[in-house]
């Protein structure tokens, strides 16, 4: 082989090289969005300490262990936290947020939303609408917030709200506090020694299973009832 020759070669190999490395160091845009919440593939993945929606409709998987603030958007959107403590709050829309591990603390905002904690002792807001949140393993404190929602303990130690409207409360297992809040409400303890309270409105109350304390504001209080499905 001629001088000529060996140098054209050495060129394009050393081309191949470089490209070479440059696809490797450059993820594709479908491996950086293989990620899922909820069966559904990824729109943002991020580790940030503040990630932001957009005003579409965003699937969002929260990666790291650290503590992250999550601002859905007005779309509705699917959103699953870290597992550390993350603040998600949902805003305009219907959403659907799952907290992950650690002490999350998550808000619905406007539109009926699907909340669920997960792991530890999680805060949980509803927000305005007609909402599904419910609890996990952690010892959690939950609010419907305003609108007919329905509110559902864990397996732990909880403290649950119905707030405005009317509103179904069931506490599952563990020693909970129920409080129904205005409203024609139904509340159920379920397993474990559990705080019953209706506050006003025209309640139905079941204690459950357990050596439970039950304390009505009204003249209808308390009226035994069929445990409440926590089917959303």
């Amino acid at each position: 082989m001629n001088t000529t020759h060996k140098k054209i070669l050495t060129a394009v190999s050393a081309g191949l090289l470089i490209a070479g490395t440059s696809a490797l160091a450059a993820p594709s845009s479908a491996s950086a969005t293989s990620r899922t919440c909820e069966g559904k593939r990824a729109t943002i993945v991020s580790s940030k300490s503040v990630i932001r929606g957009t005003s579409g409709r965003d699937v969002i998987v929260v990666r790291g262990s650290g503590r992250h603030t999550v601002r859905g958007g007005s779309g509705n959107d699917i959103i699953c936290g870290s597992t550390g403590a993350d603040v998600i709050v949902g805003g305009a829309g219907a959403d659907h947020i799952f907290g992950g591990g650690g002490a999350d603390s998550i808000d619905g905002g406007a539109g009926n939303d699907h909340i669920k904690g997960g792991a530890g002792d999680d805060n949980l807001n509803g927000g305005s609408g007609r909402d599904f949140v419910e609890g996990g393993t952690g010892d959690d404190t939950i609010h419907g917030g305003t609108g007919r929602d329905l509110v559902a303990g864990g397996s732990g130690n909880d403290d649950l709200f119905g707030d405005e409207d009317d509103d179904v409360i069931n506490g599952n297992s563990g020693d909970d506090s129920l409080e129904g809040g205005s409203g024609k409400d139904r509340i159920n303890g379920g397993n474990g020694d559990d705080d019953l309270s209706s506050d006003s409105g025209e309640d139905s109350v079941n204690g459950g299973g357990g050596n439970d304390d039950v304390d009505g504001h009204s003249d209808d209080d308390p009226t035994p009832s069929p445990s409440p499905s926590v089917t959303p």
